[in-house]
């Protein structure tokens, strides 16, 4: 069964991600990143993107050490964990 979801909750839905953007942040995937994406992780393989975001948490881990990771993604949540990151995870995960 598809629900679809009213005007006024798209409404709501948009206003609450506009807020959440603003408070975001754009890091430059350097070559540093980009170097470290290319060394590997604990639990290959590791796609592309995701090396990329472990990598941006590892760089961004210097400057906030208690960064939590959130993924869906099993793979990136085993890395990160395995990396010394904590890891949240949602419920829906949990069940």
């Amino acid at each position: 069964m598809q629900t679809r979801i009213t005007a006024a909750q798209a409404a709501d839905l948009l206003s609450v991600f506009a807020q959440a953007v603003s408070t975001w942040a754009i890091l430059e995937i350097a070559e540093e990143i980009a170097r470290r994406g290319e060394d590997g992780f604990p639990d290959e393989p590791v796609r592309s993107l995701d090396a990329i975001h472990l990598a941006s948490a590892l760089f961004l881990r210097q400057s906030f050490p208690d960064l939590v990771i959130v993924s869906t993604d099993t793979r990136v949540q085993a890395n990160a964990a395995l990396l010394g990151f904590e890891t949240a995870v949602s419920r829906s995960d949990e069940d």
